[in-house]
């Protein structure tokens, strides 16, 4: 799960970026299980907002956030 929401993105933020942000997240809220429940993606993709509205601006993380949403829901995302 977490490598999706990496992967979702990294098209807004750089692979590097990207993976620090939802793992830096996930550390600080205690989430270390591969896979993780509703509440808790709920949780995590709640932490990565604020950051990501100082790189993306609101429209672009609310974009970003329903893309991660519907892959992981879907199990479908970026190539």
């Amino acid at each position: 799960m977490l490598a999706t929401i990496i992967r979702e993105l990294t098209p807004y933020l750089g692979a590097t970026m990207a993976r620090a942000a939802a793992l830096t997240n996930s550390e600080k809220l205690g989430l270390f299980a591969p896979e993780l429940t509703a509440a808790q993606i709920d949780q995590l993709l709640d932490a990565l907002s604020p950051g990501l509205h100082v790189f993306l601006g609101k429209k672009k993380t609310e974009d970003a956030l329903h893309l991660v949403r519907r892959a992981l829901a879907t199990g479908k995302g970026a190539p």
